[in-house]
């Protein structure tokens, strides 16, 4: 039995002789994250301590640092330090203010297309720079994309929680245990939890399952959890949105639709390709940031004849009160009328 070390830190504390514990602010599968400060110069920090104290949490999380170390990129989460011979041993990163994907859909449920496709490319700027230096990420989920605000005020997202990640070119790199399934299942493309070799496609299926969840407020599955839901993915096509009956623009669906097809060689071939294709609905918009996009005006207009085709009550109501005043009206003439 592992001991618990990580969640043993207060606020208070002092780690690694210069980072003082302030508060818990997150909680992953081995770790905890704390906000911290440095001691010396009171820079503000996100500390990640490690929960289990075991050969293989360690493992992870060292694979967690040289990770995120080798990806400087403004779409990941930027690594400060790495103590793994601390108790506990300790990631320390920059402190990202915000909140998660995770906690603005349990609010809000959906998001609107030109968000969503602003975010997307963001996520997909992120993922193509790990792509880049062989790192797959292995568990892209709405928890772990986080929305900011950049240096100008523009919505900007962070990738975070490496810890999965798989360094292709690494000589210790290996392929994860027969019936092991290493990260979380409804976002898994089918080879990853068939244990087969990885690529970027497998990081632009869980890209695809987001997607869906943002513009619907739920997965592409049938089934929510446990064995069930990976027979699911294994073996059943990921529903669409006509079948949920979600009007979404046909251009945008399609995208969707290929990032989440189960035969990877029919999905879209790496993040730049995908990141292409998101920006052929857009058009240009001078006063945005380089990375956003605003929606094409015949992707808008899809979704405006779709929402004219759908009944309204208003509409029906007023017809109905219009008609009967018309009626009223023709009897009072013809009454007025037979008088005479």
């Amino acid at each position: 039995m592992t001991a618990r070390v990580g969640s043993g830190l207060r606020p208070g504390d002092v780690v690694a002789d210069r980072y003082r514990i302030i508060r818990a602010i997150g909680r992953g599968g081995f770790g905890i994250v704390f906000e911290a400060e440095h001691v010396m110069t009171s820079r503000r920090v996100a500390v990640k301590a490690l929960l289990d104290d075991d050969p293989d949490a360690l493992g992870r999380f060292e694979i967690e640092a040289r990770a995120m170390a080798k990806l400087a990129h403004p779409r990941i989460a930027n690594v400060i330090d790495f103590h793994g011979d601390a108790r506990p041993p300790l990631l320390v990163m920059e402190l990202v203010t915000g909140e998660s994907l995770a906690e603005l859909l349990d609010r809000e449920k959906r998001m609107d297309v030109e968000r969503l496709v602003n975010v997307t490319v963001q996520v997909l700027e992120g993922l193509g720079a790990a792509h880049a230096v062989n790192v797959i990420h292995r568990d892209v989920k709405p928890s772990n994309i986080f929305l900011t605000r950049d240096a100008h005020g523009h919505e900007a997202v962070k990738l975070l929680d490496f810890g999965i990640a798989k360094m292709l070119d690494s000589p210790n790199a290996k392929r994860t245990a027969t019936g092991e399934i290493v990260g979380t299942p409804a976002y898994l493309a089918p080879e990853q939890i068939r244990g087969a070799t990885l690529d970027a496609r497998a990081d632009i299926h869980a890209v695809g399952v987001c997607m869906f969840e943002m513009l619907t407020g739920r997965r592409p599955w049938r089934t929510r959890t446990g064995h069930d839901l990976v027979r699911e993915i294994l073996h059943q096509r990921p529903l669409t949105f006509a079948e949920i009956g979600a009007a979404v623009p046909s251009e945008l669906a399609a995208i969707v639709e290929r990032a989440l097809d189960p035969v990877r060689e029919r999905r879209f071939a790496d993040a730049k390709t995908m990141i292409e294709a998101l920006r052929a609905l857009s058009q240009p918009h001078a006063a945005r940031a380089p990375s956003t996009v605003k929606l094409a005006a015949p992707a808008i207009a899809e979704m405006a004849e779709a929402r004219a085709k759908k009944p309204t009550w208003g509409f029906v109501v007023l017809f109905a009160v219009v008609a009967l005043v018309v009626l009223v009206v023709m009897g009072v003439v013809a009454a007025t009328n037979q008088a005479r």
